[in-house]
């Protein structure tokens, strides 16, 4: 109603378009702001998490000189858990690229070719589709990766991989991303998932392989 008498309507505009985008209005309950970044503006963004996870011992422990003292104290009042950052950079060159993952493990992978002319730095992230729908939790969530390796062409101008060159964390998360400074030369972007692949079956089979 108070919308309505000061004739802000963006904010159910954007609510109707998010819900006709996952599938229902149902499913946009809960999330981080996280998710609201990556979906409004297409770029990048990276979770900081200020403590270890509980039900992840194993977890990489955080290293607070990394860390703002500001942030630590506003952590330590119970104000947030996480930090959402959104990449977003006015001045840089944007590529999206859509392929789709094997079912699998002697299926095609797709890899991205891609030509650096000049030292630059670029910020990779890769993003699952349609993780928020409403016929999708997050048990059918993918274990994502995506790799920069060093790459050459041989004969028959076939891409061949050389050194790793930076990666994202393996994780079950609606999407992953590393950055990287790399020199001029040829290189070769891998997405990957693995938690997805089904075993052979007799007869034909109507799986759709998932989508980024």
């Amino acid at each position: 109603m108070f919308m309505a008498q000061r004739k802000q309507l963006w904010v159910a505009l954007i609510e109707k378009a998010l819900a006709k985008l996952h599938g229902s209005y149902f499913a946009l309950q809960a999330g981080r702001a996280i998710e609201g970044l990556a979906t409004l503006t297409g770029a990048p963004c990276e979770s900081l998490m200020l403590q270890v996870s509980s039900t992840n011992p194993r977890e990489e422990p955080i290293d607070t000189d990394l860390i703002w003292a500001k942030m630590l104290s506003s952590k330590e009042a119970g104000y947030f858990d996480s930090v959402d950052i959104c990449k977003l950079h006015s001045d840089w060159h944007e590529v999206r690229v859509q392929g789709m993952f094997p079912n699998k493990a002697n299926g095609p992978v797709t890899v991205t070719s891609l030509t650096v002319l000049e030292r630059a730095a670029l910020e990779f992230a890769l993003f699952q589709e349609g993780s928020r729908r409403s016929d999708t939790v997050d048990s059918h969530l993918l274990d994502l990766c995506i790799m920069v390796f060093r790459a050459t062409f041989t004969s028959g101008n076939k891409l061949s991989l050389g050194r790793l060159m930076a990666h994202s964390k393996r994780a079950v998360k609606k999407f992953v991303n590393c950055d990287v400074m790399l020199e001029p030369g040829e290189y070769a972007v891998v997405c990957c998932a693995f938690n997805h692949w089904s075993a052979t079956l007799a007869g034909p089979t109507t799986t759709q392989a998932p989508a980024w």
